[in-house]
């Protein structure tokens, strides 16, 4: 299905070249009737079940994959944020070994968001994952990757299976080209010996080999199994899986782990004052509580939810109103507002009416000061502002997206 095409779904869309392409669907950078810059997704005029599947689960896990969806036709999705290019055209060359591995482990909180709710990614390559503008990588939905090619587990390839599994095995293969900047080898070894690999830290080596072991058993238990791994592959016997014919040699200074650099001072001098460190859990299981609820919370707005659920999650302990006062300091166009209890916080916020008076600029320009006075007050970066059950903004990483007039 062409441009031309396109537009006959959705009146107004300005639909670019393909971004890529899978088995019945293709994604484009586009922008919508107001001018908004959008993904594209458009279903094919002939497809498959399965296909068609996989088109509506991009709709159904967008709070799981974080992603906006601006309008839904029976073969266009329009969503945001707007793709920039794909994961293969991060500047692999120009990074350093330690900023590889931070875009790896984004990808990798992205699919453990999908297993906390037991849906299982399928397939990734780097010319399936997205960036946006600020490189920053999404994902549109699950299993819009490939079924061949060296991505992919075997029993993916054997028989179509698609699980938590055989998405260690393409995190471990992802993790290999992150690393060695080039597509991995398909080996058929049980234990696979990575020979492409073998000037990088030893420790890394061992973790890509035991996410792509041939039997899913033998692989990673989960990703947070992997991440926490991760932290620390400089110390190389204790990660990963060693190959008995392989030599190890990378074992000095550089296998130490770069990962988790400490922040900067000016970084620390950053944070906003009300900020406090969590402490008790590790860092990985922090995540997962951030991720379990965020999904949480977005799946009931985006499914008509309102703030008019607050008292229910407030006896969870999930959400923090704001009391009258301090919302109306914060701008006199919201009802009512809440935070999320984690750092960063998230805002959940509703509009009044005063609202659909202001034109687009006075929205772009009313959102940009309560995201100024919000960041500055409380550290809050992302949230959503909501008419009823309608979106009509949301905070992207200190990002504005008006989303309805």
């Amino acid at each position: 299905m062409d441009a031309a095409a396109t537009r006959v779904f959705v009146e107004g869309v300005q639909v670019g070249a393909p971004l890529f392409r899978v088995p019945g669907i293709v994604v484009h950078r586009g922008s919508d009737e107001t001018g908004c810059p959008v993904s594209v997704v458009v279903l094919q005029a002939l497809t498959t079940p399965e296909q068609k599947e996989s088109f509506n689960n991009i709709v159904r896990c967008a709070p799981l994959s974080r992603i906006g969806i601006r309008e839904v036709q029976d073969h266009v999705i329009l969503a945001t944020p707007e793709p920039g290019g794909t994961f293969r055209d991060l500047p692999w060359a120009a990074w350093g070994l330690p900023d590889r591995l931070r875009q790896f482990v984004k990808v990798a909180e992205i699919v453990a968001r999908f297993h906390d709710a037991g849906e299982p990614m399928g397939t990734l390559t780097p010319d399936h994952i997205v960036v946006n503008e600020e490189l920053e990588p999404f994902i549109l939905g699950p299993r819009l990757g490939p079924r061949n090619g060296p991505f992919v587990a075997p029993e993916t390839a054997a028989s179509r299976q698609i699980d938590l599994g055989s998405d260690i095995y393409t995190l471990g293969k992802l993790l290999h080209f992150v690393i060695g900047r080039e597509d991995p080898a398909r080996e058929h070894g049980a234990l696979p010996k990575v020979e492409q690999l073998l000037t990088f830290p030893a420790g890394l080596v061992r973790i890509v080999r035991k996410a792509t072991c041939q039997e899913p058993r033998a692989r990673y238990a989960s990703v947070e199994d992997l991440l926490f791994e991760l932290d620390k592959y400089g110390r190389h016997t204790e990660v990963g899986v060693g190959h008995p014919e392989v030599e190890e040699t990378n074992l000095g200074g550089f296998s130490q782990s770069p990962v988790r650099p400490e922040p900067s001072e000016q970084e620390e001098a950053d944070k906003p004052v009300e900020y406090v460190a969590e402490r008790g859990l590790p860092a990985h299981g922090r995540q997962l509580g951030r991720r379990v609820f965020r999904a949480l919370m977005l799946a009931v707005i985006l499914v008509g939810g309102t703030l008019s659920t607050v008292n229910f999650i407030r006896g969870s302990g999930q959400l923090q109103p704001l009391d009258a006062e301090s919302v109306s300091e914060l701008s006199v166009h919201l009802e009512s507002a809440a935070f999320s209890d984690d750092f960063p916080p998230i805002l959940f916020a509703q509009v009044g009416p005063s609202w659909r008076q202001l034109d687009e600029d006075a929205r772009q320009a009313e959102a940009a000061r309560l995201l100024e006075m919000l960041w500055s007050t409380y550290g809050v970066r992302d949230g959503y502002l909501h008419r009823g059950s309608a979106l009509v903004a949301q905070y992207w990483n200190r990002e504005i997206i008006l989303v309805r007039k």
